[in-house]
């Protein structure tokens, strides 16, 4: 087992002013940190959407219906790049697990838990390059057909990425930004497929 580290944002615990002075807090920290040089989304468009919305929270101030959905729209927005930056820093962290709590705490993020990893039945993560998505699964019997599955959230039809041999597959051509799931299972001998629950993740 190695170390593994997680990063944990606690955005719902938070008012709406306080996710934008949290969004500027993680921006200069990533911003002046060596660690972070290639963030899969860049830090001037985080560091856009940061001032739109404080605009847009200006501009709501008025109570009127189109300038407060307007401020939610990019609120969420915002959300959702915190989300990708912190998604971002934990791959960072856990490929240097010695160092992983400086690293996350340089970006005004905070650690979860530091946890040793156990091998689970179905698993996915991001990878430092757009589109690509490392997978495992538990090792079955000798001679099992791994099945790895996987779809947009908001589609109803899985695709079928591939079958293998390994317990491991790795995703690519995905869409960066975008909310996928995966799933993952093998096959019988009776040629049934069992599969793991799926996992929702934004790829980054």
């Amino acid at each position: 087992m190695k170390k593994q580290w997680t990063v944990v944002l606690e955005l719902t615990k938070l008012t709406n002013t306080e996710k934008i002075e949290r969004a500027k807090e993680i921006y200069i920290g990533m911003a002046g940190v060596a660690y972070f040089g290639s963030p899969v989304l860049p830090l001037a468009d985080f560091n856009a959407q940061i001032a739109k919305t404080e605009a847009s929270y200006l501009a709501s101030r008025d109570g009127k219906d189109e300038d407060m959905d307007t401020f939610h729209n990019d609120l969420n927005e915002l959300e959702r790049m915190m989300q990708m930056q912190a998604n971002y820093v934990e791959i960072v962290a856990n490929l240097s697990p010695d160092n992983g709590d400086v690293i996350i705490h340089s970006a005004n993020m905070s650690i979860k838990q530091e946890r040793e990893i156990n091998i689970q039945n179905f698993a996915v993560e991001n990878t430092l390059v757009k589109g690509k998505v490392k997978a495992r699964m538990k090792k079955q019997a000798v001679g099992v057909v791994y099945v790895w599955d996987y779809k947009l959230k908001t589609a109803n039809t899985w695709i079928h990425a591939a079958e293998s041999i390994q317990a491991r597959y790795t995703y690519s051509g995905l869409t960066s930004a975008a909310i996928y799931e995966f799933r993952g299972g093998y096959v019988l001998r009776n040629g049934d497929k069992i599969y793991f629950d799926p996992i929702e993740m934004v790829v980054l």
